[in-house]
């Protein structure tokens, strides 16, 4: 169902291209690519927040925030993210093919690095935000992961 959902969506916000630009008044074709916010699917099986349970406080770790889509048009584009000292706001972009780019119809993972450090002891918070879609279209939403910042 998930993979059905992001396939109409993907179609309706142009990752699936293929456009109709002949005649007057036609809209021309979209970009030669295109960059958004990433998808993140909540439930999947690849879960969408990669990170250790447990890190030292001040040491740098690896986490990675995997969006989801089509495994040959989908290209991880960079995240934007807010550090404090003990929490991370991620918000990963993809990259696309525009016009009539044709791609597969299957939902892959599309892995997005970030290097995080904590500067105090306890818990600190991981959120990630991204499109979901439902049966009412996309929809911003979040996902968040605790990790315990050990002294």
């Amino acid at each position: 169902m998930y993979r059905r959902a992001i396939l109409i969506a993907a179609t309706a916000f142009g990752i699936v291209g293929c456009s109709d630009s002949t005649g007057p008044g036609s809209t021309p074709d979209p970009p030669t690519d295109w960059r958004s916010i990433g998808v993140i699917q909540p439930g999947f099986p690849v879960k969408v927040i990669l990170a250790p349970d447990t890190v030292a406080v001040n040491a740098r770790f690896d986490a990675t925030v995997n969006s989801f889509g089509s495994s040959t048009c989908t290209i991880p584009a960079g995240v934007d993210l807010i550090l404090t000292e003990n929490s991370a706001v991620i918000t990963p972009y993809d990259r696309g093919p525009g016009g009539q780019a044709i791609c597969t119809g299957d939902v892959a993972p599309r892995p997005h690095p970030v290097e995080l450090q904590f500067t105090v002891a306890g818990v600190a918070t991981i959120e990630v935000i991204g499109y979901r879609f439902t049966g009412q279209g996309a929809v911003l939403t979040s996902v968040e992961h605790s990790i315990v910042v050990q002294p």
